[in-house]
């Protein structure tokens, strides 16, 4: 998929930054949606307790895509690259983790 049409940009001359203005592309938008559920267990022994956890990165599982552009780890968009409007490159997918806390 394009997000633009890469053909409408003209690269520059070396040094120069070419003919497109500042932000002119809207790329794809974040959203994230974190969880944590825990519950105590209070122990015999005073001040002593165990915690259950149950912790939720990217809940919805929601594609975080990188911008546009060449997969070389440089963010700079290469208009002329035949790669130049297309993303490579994503986030994390959701991670789920359980966990027992001993608090003493």
């Amino acid at each position: 998929m394009l997000w633009w049409d890469r053909f409408a940009i003209e690269a520059g001359p070396p040094g120069e930054w070419g003919d497109v203005g500042r932000g002119i592309l809207e790329l794809p938008g974040w959203s994230n949606l974190d969880l944590l559920l825990s519950k105590d267990f209070h122990l015999p022994m005073e001040g002593h307790r165990i915690q259950f956890r149950f912790e939720a990165f990217n809940l919805t599982n929601t594609a975080h895509l990188g911008g546009p552009g060449n997969n070389t780890g440089v963010h700079a968009i290469n208009a002329a690259s035949a790669n130049g409007a297309q993303i490579f490159l994503a986030d994390l997918p959701r991670i789920i983790q359980f966990a027992l806390k001993y608090n003493f």
